[in-house]
């Protein structure tokens, strides 16, 4: 039988509910959270309720689940400020969701936050990171120390896509992510770093395109490229890099106005090639005396 406990009642000195499952109702500025849980344990005077075994949080889209859960609310008992959930965390709102050790929910603002090796999940995207933010209502979700591990599948077998960064935003109900800080992309041997780049990904949830705009080196064995623009297809492996390309290649090094750099091949296209020679600037001999 489900017993109710209202944040009025506990207001008024209710007794400590022991073991009976229970539900709490409050809300903070008309957003209403009810909760449930197998055991209930009331601390009034510290202005929290703590509920453990299979513990559920419902406000509005948003709904976490955990082994212990506790709820804050304003003195008077009406009003629920904060949930901090600990053991088995798993958060979902739409089609957002994310596992971790544990889940803070501030909710004044809808504020969601995993951390202790959380899993971001939009989607058929997937990404891990230290810590994982969405809020309702909110199209972002945003990953810090984001990474994202997948196959591609190409003419010459699957090939492992990786990207690694700082940060990484994703958006609902948009097949693109951005990702900032430190950005390392790789592709089989193909390695891409840059400041930011912009990933798209399929129905599947692999990256198909990554595409940077404001500055890109890319390696591969003795190639190097380098460039304001680009864009990577991971099907293919082509690179098309523009804005004062750079390539170079053993001892050779050119620019040009486009550059085509294709993995898996010793292939380099460059339009409008202009050859920089490398002089080597040695100390003038000391004369003898």
């Amino acid at each position: 039988m489900m017993v109710t406990l209202c944040l009025a009642l506990l207001a008024a000195g209710a007794p400590d509910a022991g073991t009976h499952p229970s539900l709490l109702k409050g809300k903070m500025s008309q957003k209403p959270v009810d909760v449930t849980a197998e055991k209930l344990e009331v601390r009034v005077k510290e202005n929290r309720a703590i509920y453990s075994g299979n513990a559920t949080a419902v406000r509005e889209t948003t709904t976490m689940k955990c082994d212990k859960m506790t709820v804050e609310f304003l003195p008077g008992g009406t009003d629920v400020t904060r949930i901090f959930s600990e053991g088995h965390c798993h958060a979902v709102d739409g089609d957002r969701e994310a596992t971790g050790d544990t889940v803070e929910y501030l909710n004044d603002t809808g504020l969601v936050i995993v951390r202790g090796n959380p899993h971001a999940k939009q989607g058929a995207r997937e990404v891990t990171g230290d810590e994982v933010r969405f809020t309702t209502g909110d199209e972002r979700c945003v990953v810090t120390k984001a990474k994202s591990r997948g196959e591609q599948t190409t003419d010459k077998g699957p090939q492992l896509v990786t990207i690694d960064a700082d940060q990484l935003e994703l958006f609902q109900n948009q097949a693109t992510a951005v990702w900032t800080g430190h950005v390392e992309a790789h592709r089989g041997e193909t390695k891409l770093v840059g400041p930011e780049m912009t990933a798209l990904w399929d129905e599947k949830g692999v990256v198909t395109q990554v595409e940077a705009h404001h500055g890109i080196e890319g390696t591969e064995g003795e190639k190097w490229v380098s460039g304001k623009n680009a864009v990577y297809s991971t099907k293919t492996g082509i690179l098309i890099l523009t804005g004062n390309p750079q390539a170079k290649q053993g001892g050779s090094r050119m620019k040009g106005t486009r550059i085509k750099f294709t993995s898996g091949t010793e292939l380099l296209e460059v339009e409008n090639a202009v050859t920089l020679l490398q002089v080597d600037k040695k100390k003038p001999t000391e004369k003898k005396k």
